[in-house]
């Protein structure tokens, strides 16, 4: 019976999912409104939390979004491709300090505030950086890719992606996909980043890919160490 009341609580994963069908089902939602009336301070912490986990999943989808294929509408959809774009293109504004790029939430509103020209000279012009805008184009041009195969007979998953190195390796040695998703990826993407830093000077795209890689690190590791929780708790 305790199994049965509590095991749809008890997730495979630690952190919850941001795909457009996870929004739709309001797995997502929480108690918070309740939660706000009651506990005010409580309300607003977890607003704090799920604000912070919803950054952390988008920034790592648009570096690792890039080396992925095969996702669900659970984990993929037009929400993170528009946040995740926005997400880049505040972060390389010139006009806006990096520390304030997690305000890209509020980008839509910027049409209501600023003519087209301003913008275009924010977002095209004055920019940190050329790399990471060819990124943003790549990532806006690959997520349009995912969201299509998430809606055309692409299976309900909880993973993040199939990995395309993985998928390459595999046809000639015997892979491990934890192994590369959580130490191989991000080794390489913390190679790219310092060949930026170091052979282009470009420091703003370096920082964005070691913090994409550290989020992946710690995202492989928490669901790892949740889902063999999760496992227990199943054979309790």
């Amino acid at each position: 019976m305790r199994k049965a009341r509590t095991l749809h609580e008890h997730r495979p994963r630690k952190f919850r999912r941001v795909g457009d069908l996870a929004l739709i089902k309001g797995e997502s939602e929480t108690k918070l409104f309740k939660t706000l009336v009651f506990n005010p301070a409580q309300g607003l912490w977890e607003i704090f939390v799920q604000f912070m986990q919803c950054n952390m999943l988008i920034q790592n989808a648009c570096v690792f979004g890039c080396l992925r294929f095969k996702y669900s509408p659970m984990i993929w959809g037009i929400g993170i491709t528009l946040a995740g774009t926005s997400l880049m293109l505040v972060y390389n504004s010139i006009h806006v300090w990096p520390i304030f790029s997690f305000l890209y939430p509020l980008a839509p509103l910027v049409p209501i505030f600023w003519d087209w020209e301003i913008i275009k000279i924010c977002v095209f012009d004055d920019i940190y950086s050329n790399a990471m805008f060819w990124h943003t184009v790549l990532f806006l041009v690959i997520s349009f890719a995912h969201t299509l195969t998430c809606y055309i007979g692409s299976e309900i998953s909880s993973k993040r992606g199939n990995s395309l190195i993985n998928a390459l390796l595999s046809k000639f040695i015997r892979t491990n996909e934890i192994f590369i998703s959580a130490v191989l990826e991000p080794v390489l993407v913390i190679g790219f980043g310092f060949i930026m830093w170091i052979g282009f000077e470009d420091y703003y795209y370096a920082i964005f890919l070691w913090i994409a890689a550290a989020s992946e690190i710690w995202l492989q590791l928490v669901d790892k160490s949740h889902q063999i929780d999760h496992q227990n708790f199943i054979e309790m």
